[in-house]
């Protein structure tokens, strides 16, 4: 009985984890293509989470380790977090960015998150970098293990304003600051 319930619980857990990263709200099939290919689950790759951030969309996969740690989901702020990136969503451009990530090994809670490849455009790695902040975490077995690992994310900036929607746009925040 107790094998099967060791069995089980990590079951549901991953049943739980990729029912709620199958929610893409775009449909332009370029983005989704990339998301797929993107979130594509791999035993070898460096990073243990990968996160795909357009302003419709925020999808985390994890790669390994679903027995031992767990992205604890927080739809209003990943909702927060793909709002901030509508304000960027000005130019076509595609970026990738990791971060490290440490955790206390007695409360599991964020210790420091440092860039390891930034996205080299200012903005996005602010946001990234808040949004990585406010993660939880559950550990299925009590035990806080991994306690640094790295999560890579891919943001997508679309443009949805015409040129001449996006002038008026700076022009009213210029007048507004003077």
């Amino acid at each position: 009985m107790l094998l099967k319930i060791r069995l089980i619980i990590p079951f549901l857990f991953i049943l739980f984890f990729f029912s709620s990263c199958s929610l893409l709200k775009t449909k332009d099939p370029v983005i989704v293509k990339k998301s797929e290919l993107f979130l594509q689950a791999d035993e070898n790759a460096p990073e243990l989470f990968r996160v795909f951030l357009t302003s419709d969309d925020y999808l985390v996969s994890q790669m390994r380790d679903y027995d031992l740690i767990i992205k604890a989901e927080n739809q209003e702020e990943d909702q927060y977090t793909c709002n901030q990136l509508k304000q960027l969503d000005k130019i076509e451009i595609e970026r990738d960015g990791v971060l490290k990530v440490w955790l206390y090994p007695d409360s599991g809670q964020i210790m420091k998150v440092r860039m390891v490849k930034p996205t080299f455009l200012l903005e996005i790695d602010k946001i990234i970098s808040e949004d990585i902040q406010r993660w939880k975490f559950l550990f299925p077995n009590n035990i806080i293990d991994p306690v640094i690992f790295k999560v890579r994310y891919k943001i997508i900036l679309q443009k949805k304003l015409s040129d001449e929607e996006i002038i008026k746009e700076i022009q009213q925040n210029l007048s507004e600051e003077q």
